[in-house]
């Protein structure tokens, strides 16, 4: 049943039903340069290839899948865009001031930051899996520290050098329901609005930070997970859209927020997730 009366309602339904009218790829970033870090795989990879779609030139950050990223560098210059590969650990501060020096050795600017790479292997872990220090540190230092690193070191080059750019960042809807199965998980997600509300306001006027905080996301990854099918089954039944979060939903919200159209829209938060978190 629906919400909101005693309506029978599917228990789901297929994208296209919210998918009417959508903008579709026109150049609008046209000669824009722009980083997606953890671009080599998965999300990633398929937000760098939209944005390039979209007109723009991307540079595509890995840590450890550098055949990965090369592919998607590949692909993206076949479309006549620049494209180059630069690696990194953005836990560490080092490597990320290495990468932003390299992005503007070779561009000598940088429009737009999509910071979307996250540590996905505490996700999947329980807090009855947790026996190390190791195994928390991983969720803070990747999420927490490292978009604190990213941000700050891209977002002070934008400030100090351009006087202008923009930054989104990839948060989840832990924020509003907490996790009570991977607790460093969410407490690394925190970490990241934590660093985006503090930024917006340090690189005011010049620079603008958000960030989208989407539910369960269906992809090759989490269809892997044992749990999954139970999982996939409790989200539909407590979403009120009635379907899973697809990577092509999140994608049209990131190039929102990184394009114009947002232009007076700083530290802010959007949820991508159906409904999900509404009743919270």
């Amino acid at each position: 049943m629906s919400w909101g009366s005693l309506e029978e309602v599917p228990e789901e339904v297929p994208p296209e039903v919210h998918r009417r009218n959508l903008t579709p790829n026109c150049n609008r970033f046209a000669g824009q340069k722009i980083l997606v870090t953890g671009a080599g795989r998965g999300l990633g990879s398929k937000i760098a290839l939209a944005f390039a779609e979209d007109g723009a030139d991307v540079a595509v950050h890995y840590h450890a899948s550098a055949e990965g990223a090369e592919k998607v560098a590949g692909e993206i210059r076949r479309m006549g865009r620049d494209s180059f590969t630069v690696q990194a650990d953005v836990a560490k501060w080092d490597d990320v001031r290495r990468m932003a020096d390299e992005v503007w050795r070779r561009w000598g600017r940088l429009d737009i930051l999509i910071h979307q790479v996250g540590e996905m292997v505490t996700e999947q872990m329980s807090w009855r899996e947790m026996k190390t220090e190791e195994q928390v540190r991983k969720a803070i230092d990747v999420d927490a520290l490292g978009s604190l690193y990213v941000i700050h070191e891209f977002g002070r080059r934008m400030y100090d050098v351009q006087k202008y750019g923009t930054i989104v960042a990839m948060a989840s809807n832990v924020l509003t329901t907490g996790s009570p199965r991977a607790p460093q998980y969410a407490a690394g997600k925190f970490g990241v609005v934590g660093v985006v509300k503090s930024y917006a306001n340090a690189f005011a006027p010049w620079v603008r930070v958000n960030a989208v905080a989407p539910g369960y996301i269906e992809t090759e990854a989490t269809k892997a997970r044992p749990d999954w099918p139970r999982r996939r089954k409790f989200v539909l039944q407590n979403t009120p859209l009635k379907r899973i979060c697809q990577i092509e939903d999140v994608i049209p919200v990131i190039k929102f927020l990184a394009s114009g159209d947002s232009g007076f829209i700083t530290g802010h938060t959007i949820y991508i997730d159906g409904g999900f978190t509404m009743p919270h």
